[in-house]
């Protein structure tokens, strides 16, 4: 893991030809350390909505994008605060834990019927 961080801090995109997948864990590693991400496949538009990369419909498209970008300092210093500002904004811990905490005690309650839950110790960050 510190190795990609450490290949991450030094590049420019993440390019992902893979047209099939689910949501990849390589994006937020990526948009974490402000790399834009180019690829075939926008996993629930986010690409797109969140303006942290571009999204290509063949490899010449992928090509003429990774041009485009990498001569582009302005937009590429764009995508780079957005993709930072997306993952601090809705999957950081601070942003999921207290959606996490709150999902448990749920099933908790549910499990225990409708009185209180056991007693169970939540650290919210």
């Amino acid at each position: 893991h510190d190795e990609v961080g450490h290949v991450l801090r030094r590049s420019a995109l993440l390019i992902n030809t893979s047209s099939v997948e689910g949501f990849p864990n390589a994006y937020l590693e990526a948009w974490n350390h402000g790399v834009p991400v180019v690829a075939f496949n926008d996993v629930d538009g986010i690409i797109r909505e969140a303006g942290v990369g571009t999204v290509c419909s063949s490899i010449d498209d992928m090509a003429d994008a990774v041009r485009k970008l990498t001569a582009d300092p302005a937009a590429m210093d764009a995508m780079r605060n957005r993709a930072r500002r997306l993952v601090r904004d809705r999957f950081s811990s601070q942003s999921l834990g207290p959606q996490y905490a709150e999902f448990f005690e749920e099933l908790l309650t549910a499990r225990h019927g409708a009185g209180a839950p056991p007693s169970v110790s939540v650290r919210r960050p």
